[in-house]
């Protein structure tokens, strides 16, 4: 809750710059790229992420896993069966749940975050990944372009070659990196709980194309 917004984590130095506690919980002896939320198919679009990933893989500077970080939902025996199919088990790897309270650090480590789904009512984790100081990488469908404004990167979800493009572009400047690190935290400042309530029914409302939201 608001310990994303109240007092975001300061933008990390680069990835692997979370707090070294982490390190022995989690596997960060890499560069990460980062997902939270639900490990469902298809609606959070991760077929399409982990294939963007292989694709990039070979033009990142440096080796990054792809960590997904939720609980499984809906038909999580597709993505497992992507991963293996592309022989990505070492690369891609699935933490399950993780206590809120590392949330902020993990976010804060990863080189990006990256949030394709097919449609979101909100798009919590996007938020909080911002406030975290993570570069995001999120869809350019329903509310998440009103959350991330211009704090992170837009990308057509389906588009499996353009959204690989857009990870290896972001991950060869550190120039782009550092200013989203810092324009992150900006951004979901403006998203406070003592306002949320109106903004979210503002953001749903327009990505409903209805004036209202009931």
């Amino acid at each position: 809750g608001d310990e994303f917004f109240l007092s975001p984590v300061p933008a990390a130095a680069g990835p692997l710059a979370a707090d070294a506690g982490l390190a022995g919980r989690y596997p960060l002896d890499q560069p990460y790229l980062l997902y939270v939320g639900a490990i469902e198919h298809p609606n959070k679009n991760l077929v399409r992420l982990v294939q963007a990933y292989a694709l990039a893989r070979p033009h990142l500077p440096r080796p990054h896993r792809l960590l997904l970080v939720g609980p499984q939902r809906r038909q999580p025996e597709v993505i497992f069966a992507e991963i293996e199919r592309l022989g990505l088990q070492s690369d891609v790897l699935c933490l399950g749940y993780v206590p809120r309270l590392d949330l902020p650090a993990l976010y804060a480590g990863a080189a990006a975050f990256v949030y394709v789904s097919l449609w979101e009512g909100f798009g919590l984790p996007v938020l909080e990944a911002m406030a975290a100081g993570a570069p995001v990488i999120a869809s350019n469908t329903a509310s998440l372009p009103e959350v991330v404004g211009d704090a992170g990167w837009l990308v057509d979800p389906t588009d499996v070659p353009g959204l690989a493009a857009a990870l290896s572009r972001l991950l060869a400047d550190p120039v782009e990196c550092a200013r989203l690190r810092e324009a992150g935290p900006r951004r979901a400042r403006q998203f406070t709980w003592r306002g949320a309530a109106q903004r979210l029914r503002q953001i749903l409302a327009a990505a409903a194309g209805s004036d209202h939201v009931s």
